[in-house]
């Protein structure tokens, strides 16, 4: 064997070896990818099942902009960020229909902004903006009670399929991460009068089965005649 075959059969290993080791170090590893998902409160008060025309319904949303995942593990910064948020103000009033195909009703209702605001863009839909002051996101509005009924409001964001800033990636040292929904909470999941919705539309779920049980942007009520 010549020198250059021994130089090449000493070096040819080495090299299989390197080019190993490189193409395994530049595959990705599952657990560096994450998903998140967020949770916004929804505050609102006060938190009843009925009230009557003419009474008043605050809607408090409020949160730092340090928002910490679902998992509790992960927090980040969310600095002048568009939420795309989103309330459905819905009147239950064919039980053949779905709770999501019933009518608009905020045509129903007067709304006060006090901090943000809840614009209308539709009978059936609004806005949601929210006041930031580099510190919290605060939105308070009222909801004045003008007819009767039994209706149903629902908080969402726009899918973050669509909505590029919710998939934005986030800072988070040694991960790459990215948005994967942010859910609204309302009344910390404790009243939500979920049975107006399987009494007065098509829609039932299980409320103590995922992801119900954790995920509750709902708030249903009913509003009867002024004593």
């Amino acid at each position: 064997m010549g020198i250059k075959d021994k130089i090449c059969h000493k070096i040819l290993p080495l090299l299989i070896g390197v080019i190993f080791f490189s193409g395994s170090s530049c595959e990705p590893k599952d657990d560096i990818y994450l998903a998140l998902d967020y949770e916004l409160p929804v505050d609102i008060y006060p938190a009843t099942d009925t009230y009557r025309v003419g009474d008043t319904l605050t809607i408090k949303i409020q949160f730092n902009k340090y928002l910490t995942d679902r998992s509790g593990e992960y927090t980040t910064v969310f600095e002048n960020f568009d939420f795309q948020g989103r309330v459905r103000f819905l009147e239950l009033s064919n039980k053949n229909l779905t709770h999501a195909n019933q009518p608009g009703a905020f045509g129903k209702v007067n709304i006060q902004n006090k901090i943000g605001s809840i614009e209308v863009g539709y009978d059936a839909g609004a806005l949601l903006n929210y006041d930031f002051d580099g510190e919290n996101y605060t939105l308070i509005s009222k909801l004045i009670l003008n007819r009767e009924g039994i209706f149903s409001l629902l908080f969402i964001t726009s899918s973050s399929v669509y909505n590029t800033g919710l998939i934005r990636k986030l800072d988070i040292e040694g991960k790459i991460a990215n948005i994967k929904d942010i859910y609204y909470k309302v009344n910390d999941g404790k009243v939500n009068n979920n049975y107006l919705i399987f009494e007065n539309t098509s829609t039932n779920w299980n409320d103590d089965e995922e992801p119900n049980n954790w995920h509750r942007p709902f708030f249903s009520f009913k509003v009867v005649e002024k004593q």
